[in-house]
């Protein structure tokens, strides 16, 4: 699941994205650990479900400064895995 906005105001100058997602991977493979001293590489195991949460906002501002045209973003997000 994805919900996202998508906005602009002040004239179009301020742009606003965000969104709040929710992931779910099913059997991820991870790479089982073992001793240095087994001689072969380790092998891949089943890693189970992880479910991914979180939120993504990106700032984006443009104007004109004379005939210069400029733009300043930011941008930020968190996730939470379970």
């Amino acid at each position: 699941m994805n919900v996202g906005v998508d906005a602009r105001f002040i004239n179009a100058r301020l742009g606003v994205n965000a969104d709040y997602y929710i992931k779910t991977t099913k059997d991820w493979l991870v790479e089982a650990p073992i001793l240095g001293t087994a001689g072969t590489g380790a092998p891949f195991i089943n890693g189970g479900d992880v479910k991914n949460t979180g939120v993504e906002l990106a700032l984006n501002w443009t104007d004109y400064l004379g005939d210069l045209r400029y733009s300043l973003s930011a941008n930020g997000a968190t996730i939470k895995m379970r």
